[in-house]
This record gives C-alpha cells, structure tokens and sequence, in this order.
C-alpha cells in the first residue's frame, strides 16, 4: 500500500474538525430561532380558528378584552395560559385544546401588542 500523495497536516484536520462544529451550531441557532416562530404560526392559526370570531382578527373587537392592550400585554405568560385554558368562557382545555396550542396562542397573542 502506497501513502497517500498529500496526507492532511495536522493543522488541516483540526480546521476541518472546527468547520463542522460550526456548522452544526449553525444549524442548532437556526433550528431554535424557527421554533417560536412555528409556534406563533401555529398560534396564529388557531387564534384564527377559536378566537377570531369573538376577538376580530386583530385582538381588538372586544374593548374589554382588546388582546393588543397594556393591560392584557402586561400579564405574564402564565396568567394567560391558565386564564385561556380553564376561565369558564374559554375553557380550552375541556375542549381538547392543549396546553402547547395554548402556549402557541399566548405567542400569537404577544404579536397583537398595540
């Protein structure tokens, strides 16, 4: 067996090594900033769906619960997940709503801020 014409130098290798590290952090930095993105997509469409009907399509068609407000934008995630997901006039989760659809229009309901 013959050695090879130009084995890689050392310096090479740790390069290449180095390469797709970065690479595969790229990938991870894109994969984690698509997330929340799909999320409100899919808050979107499912505020579209339950929500719109009754709170227009921008948040707004109900003065006492305008989505957009400071009020509502002032209460932290956690509120609104349990306030969409057991208030009696919602009550999402009895209606086979889970809580990452929840969580998902919390997202979209984020995106409403006036």
């Amino acid at each position: 067996m013959h050695p090879p014409d130009n084995p890689p130098s050392g310096n090479a290798n740790r390069k290449g090594i180095q390469m797709k590290k970065i690479a595969a952090l790229l990938i991870i930095a894109i994969i984690v900033a698509a997330v929340p993105a799909m999320a409100a997509e899919d808050g979107a469409a499912l505020f579209k769906a339950k929500c719109a009907a009754c709170h227009g399509t921008d948040g707004a068609k109900m003065a006492k619960a305008n989505l957009g407000s400071a009020a509502i934008q002032a209460k932290t995630d956690a509120d609104l997940i349990t306030f969409i997901g057991t208030n009696p006039k919602h009550n999402f989760l009895k209606k086979n709503v889970t809580e990452e659809q929840i969580k998902a229009l919390v997202a979209h309901i984020r995106t409403l801020k006036k």
